[in-house]
């Protein structure tokens, strides 16, 4: 399994989390994600876009922008949760 990980971004934190640390075939997973910036504030307004390599080689691409990526509803900037602040799910 290999990883690449690119990101655009001055200052901050991006934290990405996944429901399952081992994936079934034919099962889905969501991948919640939190960002913070640089004074370690969450940020609930933020553009995000990523792309997801399955082992195949196939790829697929989630972005706040057509709504793969979703906002939870109890992200509040500056404020702590358990919760996930993005999320998105993948098969």
């Amino acid at each position: 399994i290999s990883q690449t990980v690119e990101r655009e971004f001055l200052w901050g934190v991006v934290a990405v989390n996944v429901r399952r640390s081992i994936q079934d075939a034919n099962s889905w997973t969501e991948i919640g994600i939190a960002v913070l910036d640089e004074n370690g504030t969450t940020v609930c307004d933020a553009d995000l876009s990523v792309t997801v390599t399955y082992p195949s080689g196939r790829q697929e691409q989630v972005s706040k922008n057509d709504g793969t990526i979703i906002t939870n509803e109890t992200c509040v900037d500056k404020s702590v949760t358990n919760e996930p602040d993005y999320f998105f799910q993948i098969e």
